[in-house]
């Protein structure tokens, strides 16, 4: 079997058990966030919520469009602008505000475990929903660039970007935005956190939840498994920029590509 049929089943299959398990533990997510009036005066849940509905979001549009187009050769961006210019806003603008709120998350918590009073002040619910609406609204607005610069190619037909200028910034992005700065401030802040609880009398006194703080860590290390693989991927695509390929290798690599970018929506679904 070749590689291109190996991308293409594993794309049907797993995806469509991410896309099934994604959305109803997201849906799960948002029922039981919204639901609960103690979740809602919790800055670190409120991040987790503004995820999981970006999440729920993120699966529909782009997970199932993706198990279209390499899994059944269906692939409206082909043919469509207007829709290759929509999944070319929706992919980094959901994704980085999945991934910032995640960070936000962390911060928050290292904020609630803190034993200074005046820091755990900071993590207001006025104040959250003040920093969610700015996070939503950057990405928002970044997402105009892909709406500008993606256009469908007139000898290939494939949605991309076609300025040089924004290609050389899509490597920067998917290498420090998508990638390093989000893991690096995860790391931070969870091993800041793990230093503020190793008092357990500290959690009981102010009423910190335990299963909070667990769910912070358990998204830290999903992000490090399903996101740092895509992100080596993205600087070795960088690294060889100018690099002579032959048939074989463009094959390998497209194939490898396939695979963690698919690999990154364990990111999306699993929680």
């Amino acid at each position: 079997m070749s590689l291109i049929n190996i991308s293409r089943q594993i794309t049907i299959y797993g995806g469509t058990i991410l896309f099934i398990f994604g959305l109803i533990g997201n849906f799960l997510n948002i029922v039981i966030f919204t639901s609960v009036r103690t979740y809602r005066q919790n800055s670190c849940v409120l991040y987790f919520l503004n995820s999981s509905i970006f999440n729920f979001i993120y699966i529909s549009i782009n997970l199932s469009t993706r198990i279209l187009s390499i899994g059944f050769g269906i692939d409206p961006t082909r043919t469509s602008l207007i829709w290759c210019k929509i999944r070319s806003f929706c992919i980094p603008t959901f994704a980085q505000i999945i991934v910032y709120s995640t960070c936000l998350a962390t911060i928050s918590q290292f904020i609630l475990t803190s034993r200074n009073a005046r820091i755990r002040q900071l993590a207001t619910t006025k104040s959250t929903y003040k920093i969610i609406f700015i996070l939503n609204l950057f990405w928002i607005l970044h997402g105009i660039l892909p709406l500008i610069f993606f256009q469908i190619t007139s000898d290939t037909k494939i949605c991309t970007y076609i300025t040089a200028g924004y290609a050389i910034y899509a490597q920067i992005y998917l290498l420090a935005l998508n990638n390093c700065i989000p893991v690096f401030t995860m790391l931070v802040f969870t091993y800041l956190t793990y230093k503020n609880l190793h008092q357990t009398t500290f959690l009981v006194e102010h009423g910190i939840d335990r299963q909070l703080v667990r769910m912070v860590f358990v998204q830290v290390a999903l992000s490090l498994v399903s996101l740092s693989p895509y992100g080596i991927m993205s600087a070795y695509s960088v690294a060889i920029t100018s690099t002579v390929k032959d048939k074989n290798r463009i094959l390998i690599e497209n194939f490898m590509w396939a695979i963690l970018s698919l690999w990154t929506y364990i990111f999306y679904a699993v929680n």
